[in-house]
């Protein structure tokens, strides 16, 4: 729930020197399970899913400001716990996947690797 203060008058309804005073109020925030618990590739999504946005954004960002075309290669960085864990937990093919601007809801597990192999085999995306 969310709670703020609002500034209720309660007067004659026609002068400009009602009495106010403040109460609290009160806005049901609702939120779905789905935002709560994602579902992703590999045995971590928490490691596949962020990931997988954040490059998906980045390349949606690119595409809006007309700069993919000047763009010849990418070089992701992992940090943290994504890097020392990235491959065992995907996070390596979940950059792929993102990068080629793959939403997570819309992976079909038995797609990702055929997928992989054909872009290393191009050597692009």
């Amino acid at each position: 729930l969310v709670r703020t203060r609002t500034r209720v008058s309660e007067g004659c309804s026609g002068c400009g020197h009602a009495p106010s005073r403040s109460r609290a109020v009160v806005h049901p925030t609702t939120t779905s399970v789905f935002e709560l618990f994602k579902v992703g590739i590999g045995p971590s999504s928490s490691h596949t899913v962020g990931p997988m946005i954040a490059c998906r954004n980045f390349v949606k960002l690119l595409v809006k400001e007309g700069l993919m075309s000047s763009v010849g290669r990418m070089c992701v960085e992992l940090r943290g716990s994504l890097a020392l864990t990235g491959i065992g937990h995907y996070t390596n093919k979940a950059v792929m996947l993102g990068l080629a601007g793959v939403r997570p809801a819309d992976v079909k597990p038995e797609e990702v690797e055929p997928f992989l192999r054909e872009v290393e085999e191009a050597g692009q995306l």
